[in-house]
């Protein structure tokens, strides 16, 4: 089994999806490590996905790469337009595959990483997928999208699965279902800070998770909290009441202050606020059904 303390002195390529930046975040920390070990790493991405690595990591090879064409509602995740959406998704599948097989054939990586996009692998290469989701937290209904997960899923050569074997943050959606699994532990880029004591924090944030056409809800929902600052940016009227940061290095020195955080209920956030040692105030995104599981479980928790 390879696991990330096992590679060294190799050229890997890594991409991250494109939905929302808890991927981009959550894979900082992992590709430190991978550094420390190293390694020279290629990173495929959106220019707003590069922008931010740049913030945190200068000895990258930085490569433009087209993100998968998700659209969505200002209502919500709706599962009925996001199966209308396949077609075009699985388009954007089969030409990834095309545009890294001609990439790996110019550059020979000794690893291509993927944090859960299906199309980043490539035969002949070891391929690593990295997901905290080895099941979905779907209706009966839906039960299918189960086999396409895994199957998708089993064309990698291994899965590293993003949680603590023992707590299980992820609950179900973390069981293992590729024969070739690993868990990697949880992943935050203030895992490794001095943060100041709980009793010393002070701040009152929103931060504004996952794609930016849900941010109303976000907004909407904690309408009457008084928060010292916004993170991230909203011309909403409510949002426009505080500061905003954008930049996330000074973001990040908020964050590490913040006696409380309030956002959607994501699996990255859920790992920077255990890591932070932070109060948590979260909502699930409507109609998204693993936020909604993970709700259950962190209040399963408290």
């Amino acid at each position: 089994m390879i696991l990330p303390e096992n590679i060294h002195h190799s050229r890997i390529l890594f991409s991250p999806l494109n939905w929302g930046m808890g991927h981009v975040s959550r894979s900082i920390p992992l590709i430190k490590k991978l550094l420390k070990q190293n390694n020279t790493i290629t990173l495929c991405g959106t220019e707003a996905q590069l922008k931010i690595y740049r913030h945190y990591i200068d000895s990258l090879t930085f490569l433009p790469f087209p993100g998968y064409p998700f659209s969505f509602s200002e209502q919500g995740f709706n599962s009925t337009k996001f199966i209308g959406q396949f077609a075009r998704l699985y388009r954007a599948y089969r030409h990834e595959m095309t545009v890294l097989h001609r990439i790996q054939q110019e550059e020979s990586f000794d690893f291509i990483l993927s944090d859960q996009r299906y199309g980043f692998r490539c035969k002949g290469t070891h391929s690593i997928f990295i997901t905290h989701q080895c099941q979905f937290a779907l209706p009966w209904y839906l039960r299918i999208g189960q086999w396409v997960n895994a199957y998708f899923i089993q064309q990698f050569d291994t899965c590293w699965i993003i949680d603590d074997e023992k707590n299980r943050y992820a609950g179900e959606l973390s069981k293992i279902t590729h024969p070739q699994s690993a868990y990697i532990g949880l992943l935050s880029r203030f895992s490794d800070l001095k943060n100041p004591s709980f009793t010393s924090k002070t701040y009152k944030i929103l931060l504004l998770n996952g794609p930016e056409a849900f941010h109303p809800l976000l907004l909407e929902a904690f309408k009457g909290i008084s928060f010292d600052y916004i993170i991230g940016k909203s011309n909403h009227p409510e949002a426009m009441k505080y500061t905003q940061i954008q930049d996330w290095l000074l973001a990040d020195q908020k964050v590490i202050a913040a006696h409380t955080i309030y956002s959607f209920c994501g699996y990255s956030t859920l790992m920077d606020t255990l890591a932070l040692g932070a109060k948590w105030e979260c909502i699930p995104t409507p109609g998204q059904w693993e936020q909604r599981y993970l709700y259950k479980i962190k209040k399963a928790r408290e």
